[in-house]
């Protein structure tokens, strides 16, 4: 009877524990799956080349569009979405009329994430920024030209009255000296 009362002491302690892990399981469940889709970002998680967990944006993201049709948006070269796995580094792709910046995180055990945000607005918003910045470097280079050639033009304007005040000068003189001579010839003629 002792090791009855035993052996149902440890069944019950191990059905408390497994239901201790189990509601610690679920709790964890429900964490990951609120991180996981409540963000807009399209993300995958990927096992030996396979995608192996998605979440609903991803999903619902490519039924509309093909896991094939992706581009870079370096160079327009067409890739797999796999293929992705192959990049180091951040890169920016290109499905359709969207712009995503694609991130891979190395997890575990030879898993990664995979993770898209669109970009797209940024990269309209950038490309917009320096369609308008362009525009105003025009603008000012024009500016420039003509704040140059204003400049010339009082410069001209400096060296003609410096001219003209050196032709003026022995006018004057010219002018003085004939006055001069007038009143002369008046002084010696006769009345």
């Amino acid at each position: 009877k002792k090791s009855n009362n035993e052996l149902s002491q440890y069944k019950e302690k191990l059905e408390r524990m497994v239901e201790a892990k189990t509601k610690e399981i679920i709790k964890q469940n429900q964490i990951r799956n609120g991180i996981f889709e409540s963000t807009d970002e399209l993300i995958a998680v990927v096992y030996n080349n396979k995608i192996v967990d998605k979440n609903s944006a991803f999903t619902n993201f490519f039924k509309k569009h093909s896991l094939n049709k992706i581009k870079l948006l370096e160079n327009n070269k067409k890739v797999h979405f796999l293929d992705i796995l192959l990049f180091k580094n951040e890169i920016k792709i290109k499905i359709q009329n969207k712009i995503f910046l694609v991130k891979k995180i190395d997890l575990e055990n030879g898993f990664y994430t995979i993770s898209l945000l669109d970009i797209t607005l940024n990269e309209k918003f950038i490309i917009e920024l320096k369609s308008r910045l362009n525009k105003q470097i025009s603008k000012l280079r024009k500016k420039d030209i003509v704040i140059q050639n204003e400049y010339k033009l009082a410069r001209m304007g400096e060296m003609l009255q410096n001219i003209s005040h050196q032709w003026r000068q022995p006018l004057n003189v010219l002018s003085l000296t004939i006055s001069q001579l007038e009143m002369d010839i008046d002084n010696l003629s006769p009345n």
